[in-house]
């Protein structure tokens, strides 16, 4: 019997319906895993490489450093100031107390000698003590009585001179004198100097040469110094027994305060040789030695303080003058690379370690954390990681790229 046409068209229906099912359900339905590719075996030994991770090994054809076992003495540039000495101040302090009438010493720095009035002074005390001195010897009395008022007047800060003349009347103040000859200086809480940025602090070129302290060199700019701040006492102060009247130096000597980067605080020693340079005298080199390194840095600055004593018996090194300098620091011990042979990844370094030769006669690289010195410097001391016979990669930084991750190996 022959089928009918609508019989085939219900037949052809139904076969489309069922491939359409068939086609949503591979859809939805989860692919079978697949097998990983298994690490490639059998691989001769000159091409182990092609294995590893593109991360780690590298093919260049850059050539090759070897570690220096002990490099030569770095010479550390130095900028600083001139400042006082503060154990050869005097104290001049009020050994009585009263009213300043009239003050002689007005300005910080001033020079005094031994023996000019600094002020004029209205002690009720001291007058009291003055009039019965003289009452004593109007009276003519016992020699034991006036030797007594004598030696009070004489701790009260009188001067034999002045006892002498004070004997002829009273007198309504009593001039303070200076015992010592040298230099008003500012008392404590004065503003200091701030310390320069050092400029070039690692630099080969030395004192040589006429054009300052050497070819190449940078200087740091002239600090902005603070103006010499005024005396604190004025006339019509009242000041009382014991109080810290004015400080007096005679500067013959003072200290070079000398800024040194934090990265060189391990080189710096007390007793290294230092040679510097005065702005004010910028053909005369001045020696001396390192006499004392300060345990804290500068306030806001990531630099260390050294002092160093000068003698200026002179007086040709100026308060708050400029100084620049050198100091010959030894090599840190072990071994040593180029800066450019060292990659810095912030809180790690790495170099590149040749692994050998490749099959197309190119050298293979592989990146190795090392621990460092002081970065900064044309050498750096590789203290652990890197053995003595190994060589690495001349630039470092070309084999590194910047997308990719740095599979360091310890």
């Amino acid at each position: 019997m022959k089928p009918s046409s609508n019989s085939l068209f219900r037949g052809g229906t139904l076969g489309v319906l069922a491939l359409l099912v068939g086609a949503l359900y591979n859809c939805g339905g989860t692919e079978p895993p697949r097998a990983l590719p298994t690490p490639a075996t059998g691989l001769p030994p000159h091409a182990a490489y092609l294995a590893q991770s593109p991360s780690r090994l590298v093919v260049s054809a850059q050539s090759l450093v070897s570690p220096l076992a002990a490099g030569p003495a770095d010479t550390i540039s130095l900028t600083g100031y001139v400042a006082p000495d503060p154990r050869r101040e005097r104290q001049v302090a009020a050994r009585v107390g009263g009213r300043i009438e009239r003050l002689y010493a007005r300005y910080n720095y001033q020079y005094v000698t031994q023996g000019q009035k600094l002020l004029d002074l209205y002690s009720p005390e001291l007058n009291t003590a003055l009039a019965e001195y003289q009452y004593l010897l109007a009276q003519g009395s016992d020699a034991d009585l006036i030797r007594r008022a004598r030696t009070r007047l004489l701790l009260l800060g009188l001067s034999a001179a002045q006892l002498t003349s004070s004997g002829k009347g009273l007198v309504p103040t009593v001039p303070i004198v200076s015992p010592y000859a040298g230099y008003v200086v500012p008392g404590e809480g004065a503003a200091a100097a701030p310390m320069p940025a050092p400029g070039g602090m690692a630099s080969g070129a030395g004192m040589g040469g006429d054009a300052g302290m050497g070819e190449g060199q940078a200087l740091a700019a002239p600090a902005v110094l603070p103006a010499p701040a005024t005396s604190l006492l004025r006339e019509g102060d009242y000041v009382e027994r014991g109080q810290p009247l004015l400080r007096i130096n005679d500067l013959r000597q003072v200290w070079g305060l000398l800024a040194v980067e934090a990265r060189y605080v391990a080189r710096v020693r007390a007793g290294q040789r230092v040679l510097l340079r005065s702005e004010l005298a910028p053909g005369q080199v001045l020696e001396g030695r390192v006499a004392y390194v300060e345990p804290a840095l500068a306030p806001n600055q990531k630099l260390l303080q050294v002092r160093v004593y000068l003698p200026n018996p002179e007086g040709h090194l100026k308060i708050n003058s400029l100084l620049t300098g050198t100091l010959e620091a030894p090599a840190p011990a072990g071994l040593q690379l180029p800066a450019a042979s060292v990659y810095d990844l912030g809180r790690r370094r790495l170099v590149w370690v040749y692994r050998g030769p490749t099959a197309g006669g190119h050298r293979l690289f592989e990146a190795r954390a090392v621990r460092t010195g002081p970065l900064g410097g044309p050498m750096v001391a590789i203290r652990g990681g890197l053995a003595p016979g190994e060589k690495v990669a001349r630039n470092a930084g070309y084999l590194v790229d910047s997308e990719s991750f740095i599979d360091l190996q310890p």
